[in-house]
């Protein structure tokens, strides 16, 4: 779900690519993994993708209804449908996790 000049912009290795190293998800597998990513790595990692692409996509098709118009967005639209109610508790509980890693962050540490 991304483009050939992000990719080339990120240097990856092109081993990075080999088949026994992609894994399949849905869109909102992604939006999930992304979340838990940027949670982990206290937005170091994950955040752009998920604030800047997954997420509008999600408020978009299925919050606000705009169905996708290219075909390989319809095609997630289709292998990830869930509804609106589900979209919005899905986004809401992600908001609240990466709100709440960011205090965490934030916070003074305990000393031991």
């Amino acid at each position: 779900m991304t483009n050939a000049s992000y990719i080339l912009g990120q240097k990856n290795p092109f081993s990075y690519q080999h088949k026994d190293r992609l894994v399949y998800c849905n869109l909102t597998e992604h939006l999930i993994l992304r979340a838990l990513i940027a949670s982990e790595t206290h937005g170091h990692f994950g955040y752009p993708g998920l604030i800047q692409f997954i997420q509008p996509c999600i408020t978009d098709w299925y919050i606000s209804g705009i169905k996708p118009e290219k075909g390989w967005q319809k095609k997630c639209f289709e292998v990830a449908y869930m509804t609106s109610d589900q979209a919005k508790i899905l986004l809401n509980t992600i908001a609240t996790r990466l709100a709440s890693s960011k205090q965490q962050e934030l916070s003074p540490k305990e000393n031991s």
